[in-house]
């Protein structure tokens, strides 16, 4: 990769760096590749003010202080709200300590907030109407699911608009689009209990399970101040609505924004693209110019830009010798990018067959301790695990991630597990090798947001859903994947980007 900062700045940094000096409020849009970091640092040592980064995660937040100067701070947002409540909320210390505590039951959520059988009326198509009976512990999952999307957005009390739909408790209107009579019914009768939540979860002695959203949701209600004369907001593209919330209270240091609207690849967790929320009074200038990679892989994303309708452009660096295989297949690539975690599981196995030793991103240490668990609770014994130790029996959980909204969060585990085992999966997944000695490296496309690899494939998990065409998301996903290559980009089993450049 060249480094950006060997050189002096090129145009586009230096108009960057200009309007840093001014002092505004500044939205930097920064391709794939195209050394925002550098970037950013260049704009740091143009000032004698001081400064804090803001990352979404430590790796990120590491290497960009390995950047930057020693008057810039580089921290991820969850650090700052947890600083930010240790040392300024009266009741700070305690509630934090409340962090890590294992899951709780649904049954004892439900008896915990005094929930009851809550029976809706649900026309039928042709005609009359069937009773559908909403359980105790599937609205406890429903009401921890409103609170935190409460917890994620920027509204000042948690209300009966943060429930999300449910499906199947109204019939759908002529044209096809939901209807809300019931959902209205059931969010405005769960309300009161969805009160009772957040006051448990935002009390010392509380006994629902207290997590990192809380105490980032109660770090922006209280408008703390982030320490800094600026702020350099990386990956803003995925940003949630309570950063931009906490962003927006803060009064005395300027906010610069920086990322690709492009690789916006959260919104299914709720994330928004603050580059694109704020507004036309803002300064705002572009990064084109990628360092990562030569004019080949450069031309691949401008086809898959071309399909997000986007003035977005990216010129490659033509000291850079890249090249694109669509009909011929790397014999080992560096890195293999997939679009789901069963995917890249599976591509662990496929590997392991095949005698080479690989690396899975993200560590299989999680995985592991989960497989683990299960195979106690499939041989009738209890386990102490905490994302299972509320379950007896390996059916609750299954029924748990099928039924109740929580379950979300461990379908693809369960899933995994159910597909192969746990004992295939510990073996798999137990001592895989390091990065640096691995033979391969196994990433979801998620998981490669900020990576390079020299040669990179991407996976044949990359299918079209529904009717068969790819939604912007995917694209966008797509546009992620193909750009962490640095001179071969291998497109032979990926066949949305074969047809594209076909």
């Amino acid at each position: 990769m060249v480094e950006a900062r060997s050189f002096p700045p090129t145009e586009e940094q230096q108009q960057a760096i200009d309007l840093f000096g001014t002092g505004d409020p500044l939205a930097i849009q920064a391709g794939a590749g195209t050394g925002k970091t550098t970037t950013l640092a260049m704009c740091a040592r143009n000032t004698p003010r001081v400064g804090t980064y803001l990352a979404f995660n430590r790796d990120i937040a590491q290497d960009a202080a390995r950047a930057m100067p020693v008057t810039v701070d580089c921290r991820t947002v969850n650090s700052v709200a947890y600083r930010a409540i240790r040392d300024q909320h009266p009741q700070g210390r305690a509630l934090l300590e409340r962090l890590n505590a294992d899951r709780v039951a649904p049954w004892t959520m439900a008896r915990y907030l005094g929930l009851g059988h809550l029976v809706v009326t649900v026309p039928l198509p042709g005609g009359g109407s069937r009773q559908k009976v909403l359980q105790p512990t599937w609205q406890a999952g429903h009401i921890m699911r409103a609170a935190m999307i409460f917890a994620q957005s920027a509204d000042p009390e948690p209300t009966a608009r943060h429930f999300p739909y449910v499906e199947g408790i109204d019939t759908p209107g002529p044209n096809g689009r939901r209807t809300y009579h019931n959902n209205d019914l059931v969010a405005a009768e769960l309300e009161p209990y969805l009160h009772k939540a957040w006051a448990d979860l935002t009390a010392p002695t509380g006994r629902l399970r207290f997590s990192h959203d809380v105490y980032v949701k109660l770090w922006q209600l209280a408008g703390y101040q982030i320490p800094g004369q600026f702020l350099l907001f990386d990956e803003a593209q995925d940003a949630s609505p309570v950063m931009m919330a906490a962003l927006a209270s803060q009064e005395n240091a300027q906010v610069v924004y920086v990322g690709d609207s492009q690789q916006q690849i959260y919104e299914w967790r709720g994330a928004v693209d603050a580059l694109d929320r704020l507004g036309d009074g803002i300064n705002r200038t572009w990064l084109t110019q990628s360092w990562r990679f030569g004019p080949a892989i450069a031309e691949v994303a401008n086809e898959i830009l071309d399909m997000l309708d986007t003035p977005l452009r990216l010129t490659g660096t033509p000291s850079i010798d890249s090249e694109v295989l669509i009909t011929r297949t790397l014999g080992k690539p560096r890195a293999v990018l997939c679009r789901s975690n069963a995917a890249a599981v599976e591509a662990v196995f496929n590997y392991q067959e095949r005698g080479m030793a690989p690396h899975l991103v993200g560590g299989a240490d999680e995985i592991v301790r989960f497989a683990v668990a299960a195979a106690q609770l499939q041989a009738g014994e209890r386990t102490g695990h905490p994302e299972l130790a509320c379950f007896e029996t390996w059916r609750e959980v299954t029924d748990y991630v099928e039924n109740d909204p929580q379950g979300a969060e461990l379908r693809m585990l369960v899933k995994l597990l159910d597909s192969y085992g746990p004992e295939i999966v510990i073996e798999a997944l137990s001592g895989l090798s390091a990065q640096e000695e691995a033979d391969v490296v196994i990433s979801t496309a998620h998981r490669s947001k900020g990576r390079e690899w020299p040669t990179v494939r991407l996976a044949s998990d990359f299918e079209p859903q529904g009717n068969g065409e790819l939604a912007a998301p995917e694209w966008r996903l797509l546009y992620v994947a193909a750009t962490r290559a640095t001179t071969t980009l291998d497109l032979s089993t990926c066949l949305p980007l074969r047809e594209l450049l076909g």
